[in-house]
């Protein structure tokens, strides 16, 4: 394939087969075969994927960038204090705001053990926090809340439910 201005000037050229490197999807398969970075040489078989799009990209970027936000937030320490709320009571959405005073909560170190019955014999293993899912008998299952303050975050406390 010969690409040529309005001179008959040549822009740019690219001889695609079935023979060499060239991806193999976009040989009559039904996918486009699609330039991967539109200022890159068009001749070598490196420069082209199968497109990400079914019936290609016309008109568009094949592989647009994706727009990543980095974020200054610490994660959260595996073993770090959090509070619980395990009793299976509906908190409706209350909970979640970062002022929501949960100091009549629970709380306790990660990793949690969620059961109603003894940790099984064997290897001891600690277990830093134990609290009643409410998983029992009866089909029911109640919900638990977790929350914890992030680092850095004074006053605003990441939650999880």
């Amino acid at each position: 394939l010969n690409l040529r201005n309005n001179n008959q000037r040549l822009m740019d050229s690219v001889s695609y087969g079935v023979e060499g490197e060239w991806p193999v999807a976009p040989d009559g398969a039904g996918p486009a075969l699609a330039k991967f970075q539109r200022n890159s040489a068009s001749g070598s078989s490196a420069n082209w994927r199968t497109s990400a799009q079914v019936g290609g990209t016309p008109g568009r970027e094949n592989f647009p960038l994706i727009t990543i936000t980095l974020s200054n937030a610490a994660p959260i320490a595996l073993a770090s204090s959090w509070r619980y709320h395990a009793t299976g009571a509906d908190l409706g959405t209350a909970w979640r705001a970062p002022g929501y005073d949960d100091s009549a909560w629970a709380f306790g170190p990660a990793v949690f053990y969620a059961s109603n019955t003894p940790p099984p014999l064997g290897d001891f293993e600690s277990i830093p926090t134990l609290f009643n899912s409410g998983l029992d008998a009866s089909p029911r299952r109640r919900s638990s809340i977790f929350r914890v303050t992030a680092p850095g975050a004074t006053g605003f406390p990441s939650c999880v439910g």
